[in-house]
């Protein structure tokens, strides 16, 4: 049984090619790197890179549910124009809240 992976085409074709500099697969790292992590009961990454990652999926999934949210709210079809205007507005009153 195999993984998908999403992964950028540019971050990939150059990942390929460094493998390649090596005489190697990607598959074959990738497969090595599982395999050495599951071994050691670790990940060989920085913790920052960890948590940087982790941050930017929760960013990603906070995105999609308020982009659900819109859609269901009727709000996904706003022009630039009325999502400013809605911005506008919020800040507005949030200024006033504020005196």
């Amino acid at each position: 049984m195999g993984y998908t992976y999403n992964i950028d085409t540019s971050t990939k074709k150059s990942f390929d090619l460094l493998c390649a500099r090596f005489g190697v697969t990607a598959d074959k790292v990738i497969s090595l790197f599982i395999r050495q992590s599951v071994q050691a009961q670790e990940i060989p990454i920085r913790e920052e890179e960890l948590e940087r990652e982790i941050m930017l999926e929760d960013a990603r999934k906070a995105i999609e549910e308020m982009r659900l949210q819109s859609e269901a709210a009727g709000n996904s079809e706003m022009s630039l124009d009325e999502i400013n205007e809605e911005i506008r507005q919020a800040r507005e009153a949030c200024r006033l809240r504020k005196k």
